[in-house]
């Protein structure tokens, strides 16, 4: 097991030297996603809308999801958004027996990452939201945001 931690170490320096592993920067073209929503439909992303909206914590989700029960349920939709969660890291129990449940009350669209490869395609900050700005299936730019202040700028103007 010494050189699972030897590989561990090499990997973990080159993430630091060379930054995170994401797949998706800027100028990036985005490939086909296939996804599961809340319900457990598979979802296939072949055509992006302007923006992706992505969470991979809990405080960025529940600004996010506050905001948009506020929101028509075709908010999303209206605003050429959608909305991706990064459940990856969460316990399978948690997730079916707390979080799922919650998801599913929801009147608009979740999209699950459920594999922690897939979730590190996508760049992140600890408690932020990371918004996409996509055109023509390619990522124009990327922010990260904290408020629904931000996202209602980010969303009303597109």
């Amino acid at each position: 097991m010494k050189w699972v931690r030897t590989i561990w170490l090499i990997a973990s320096l080159c993430i630091g030297v060379f930054g995170s592993v994401h797949e998706y920067t800027e100028g990036s073209v985005l490939r086909p996603i296939e996804l599961v929503d809340q319900f457990d439909e598979h979802v296939v992303i072949t055509d992006f809308s302007k923006i992706a909206i992505v969470v991979f914590d809990r405080e960025a989700s529940d600004v996010v999801n506050t905001f948009l029960q506020t929101q028509s349920p075709e908010y999303l939709a209206k605003h050429g958004a959608f909305l991706i969660a990064d459940i990856s890291e969460m316990p399978g129990f948690v997730a079916q027996a707390f979080a799922l449940p919650k998801m599913r009350k929801y009147p608009y669209r979740v999209l699950l990452i459920k594999d922690e490869e897939q979730g590190m395609l996508f760049p992140g900050e600890e408690h932020k939201i990371t918004i996409m700005y996509i055109n023509h299936n390619k990522i124009k730019k990327i922010s990260y945001i904290t408020t629904a202040n931000e996202l209602k700028a980010i969303l009303d103007v597109n």
